[in-house]
């Protein structure tokens, strides 16, 4: 019987289709008994749609840029100039 640290530890696999039927299964059986599990699951399925319908699906390649895009995003909530006040 498997885990919750399991379960955890395999969900994107599950979701994805990635597991084999083996391990499927053994997951499935899982949250047959585990209530946590299934909220735990569900949850990351709704997270799951959310970022495909956001239409942003990757997630990004540096933190460099994601710095850029809140920067760009506070500049223009403050008027033009960054949360500290700079232009």
């Amino acid at each position: 019987m498997l885990k919750c640290n399991d379960v955890a530890s395999r969900a994107s696999g599950l979701l994805d289709g990635e597991l084999g039927t083996r391990s499927t299964l053994r997951l499935w059986l899982h949250l047959a008994i585990c209530k946590g599990c299934r909220r735990f699951i569900r949850q990351m399925n709704v997270t799951n749609e959310l970022v495909r319908q956001s239409g942003r699906a990757e997630t990004p390649t540096s933190i460099e840029g994601e710095e850029a895009r809140m920067d760009e995003i506070l500049s223009q909530a403050n008027g033009g100039g960054d949360q500290f006040g700079k232009p």
